[in-house]
């Protein structure tokens, strides 16, 4: 049996024991196994087949860009005459719609100094052909009309020849 010593009860020294190191440190086993030239260059081969794939799809990817982008560039030029007509409509429809602004614009101006007395609204009455209350309408007759009365009508030389 071997004797085991009593732990000692004395106050353990305030510096540490430092044991000088003259060994080198050594290179560590790596945990990773390492591959053989032959696992090496398969590894190449996929790695390099995997970018050929990705730029592969990368050309493909920007080919059906490129044919969208030609497809509507196509499809815009079709539409630059049918906007060109629509804008020469549009200048169209503007130029009516200021001159019915003025027109509009006109009429309430001559709306409003007519309304300005009674006889003025009745000279308006007049002139648009709206009869008024108590007016009788009179029809003039073609001369032409006149010369060709019918037969038994009288005429004005009949009345002034009877006594």
């Amino acid at each position: 049996m071997v004797a085991r010593r009593a732990p000692s009860r004395s106050m353990p020294s305030p510096q540490p024991s430092v044991t000088p190191t003259t060994a080198l440190p050594t290179m560590m086993p790596t945990a990773f196994p390492t591959y053989s030239a032959a696992a090496e260059a398969k590894a190449k081969r996929q790695r390099l087949q995997q970018y050929k794939i990705r730029g592969l799809e990368a050309l493909g990817v920007t080919m059906v860009c490129a044919m969208l982008s030609l497809g509507a560039i196509a499809a815009l030029t079709r539409l630059l005459p049918y906007k060109d007509s629509l804008q020469d409509r549009l200048t169209d429809i503007d130029s009516q719609v200021v001159e019915l602004q003025t027109s509009v614009e006109s009429a309430k101006e001559r709306l409003q100094s007519s309304l300005s007395t009674g006889e003025q609204v009745r000279t308006m009455y007049n002139r648009e052909g709206y009869i008024l209350r108590g007016q009788k309408i009179v029809r003039l007759r073609d001369t032409q009309q006149v010369n060709q009365d019918p037969p038994g009508s009288t005429t004005t030389s009949d009345r002034t020849e009877s006594p």
